[in-house]
């Protein structure tokens, strides 16, 4: 899968994978699945639904 980030978004995964010391692409897998597990939906940028799992 390839996917395209907005630049800051970006900066902010190197970032992240830099401080844990993984690879971009681990990083992007696990921030993923995190955030699929934690949130429902996403309506629209900025309004969260918290999972009920």
């Amino acid at each position: 899968m390839t996917i395209q980030l907005y630049e800051e978004d970006n900066r902010l995964l190197t970032s992240s994978a830099a401080r844990s010391g993984r690879s971009k692409k681990m990083e992007a897998m696990l921030r993923l699945s995190h955030h699929l597990k934690t949130f429902a939906d996403i309506a629209a940028e900025g309004k969260r639904f918290i999972s009920s799992n």
